[in-house]
């Protein structure tokens, strides 16, 4: 099941933050320019995002935060970003 025309809500959700909040735009933006391929964008966008998850451990909180980021499909967002470049 897609939505509005991307793998899933989570990675519309994240796509749509990335062209929303103007810091994280131009930070997404700059790493695309500068990426080697769509790989290397796609690993990088999973590390940022993983890493910038707010850390509460063995909580309701993290397991949701965790199983959502799990499902975003990285790879879609690099090829959207890296291809406008």
């Amino acid at each position: 099941m897609t939505y509005a025309g991307w793998t899933n809500y989570e990675t519309w959700c994240v796509s749509t933050w990335i062209n929303n909040d103007e810091g994280l735009y131009h930070n997404v933006r700059d790493h695309a320019r500068h990426a080697r391929n769509i790989e290397n964008l796609t690993d990088w966008l999973k590390e940022f995002f993983t890493e910038a998850k707010p850390n509460h451990p063995n909580t309701l909180w993290e397991d949701l935060l965790t199983t959502a980021l799990e499902k975003v499909n990285w790879y879609e967002i690099a090829k959207s970003e890296y291809d406008d470049e």
